[in-house]
């Protein structure tokens, strides 16, 4: 298994008044982007934070991208940046109000462990072959399904359950082999 660990940094810019900044052409389409993207994150935090059932991270990128991290998946922080003259006094309550509904979510990180199923599967695989030589060992003995008159019971008894341990690992094998098969498949189609 392995630990993986990401930091993000995500520069939401800031509420671009178009009417203020005088952009034009694709700056003014990249603003609105950007305040599109920032009205929606607002209704994603305001639902995480009033606990309603539907979150409605599907309606922008920037929250699809940031789901699993406002899930609960990570710890977030948020810094707000105002300016204190007059002239930003709108947008500077605007980042306020939004730092405001930020501060009501709350969540903790939590561990997701991944794991290789191919290195898993290996494992099984080797069990598997030690559990075959020793029952192959065991069998030339004589000590096989036939057991002879007098035999001694804990030799029968290892024999059994080295018989059930192999079929125990053939079945995990099996299994690993056909998880590890389904994610490869699910890799390939896109992970959907």
């Amino acid at each position: 298994s392995a630990l993986k660990q990401t930091l993000l940094f995500v520069d939401l810019a800031g509420s671009e008044r178009i009417s203020k900044s005088g952009a034009t052409g694709a700056m003014a389409r990249e603003a609105t982007s950007i305040n599109s993207s920032l009205t929606v994150l607002g209704r994603v935090i305001q639902a995480l934070g009033t606990g309603k059932p539907h979150v409605p991270y599907r309606d922008s990128c920037l929250t699809r991208l940031l789901r699993s991290d406002l899930e609960g998946g990570a710890v977030v922080s948020v810094c707000i940046c105002v300016a204190d003259g007059e002239e930003h006094e709108d947008e500077t309550v605007c980042s306020l109000r939004f730092g405001s509904r930020m501060s009501v979510v709350r969540n903790e990180a939590r561990e997701e462990i991944a794991y290789d199923l191919a290195e898993e599967a290996e494992g099984y695989r080797e069990k598997l072959q030690i559990a075959q030589k020793e029952l192959a060992e065991m069998e030339t003995k004589g000590y096989g399904e036939m057991f002879a008159p007098g035999s001694n019971p804990s030799e029968i008894r290892s024999y059994l359950e080295n018989k059930k341990q192999l079929q125990n690992f053939e079945s995990q094998l099996l299994e690993a082999r056909k998880a590890l098969l389904e994610a490869k498949s699910k890799a390939r189609r896109g992970g959907d």
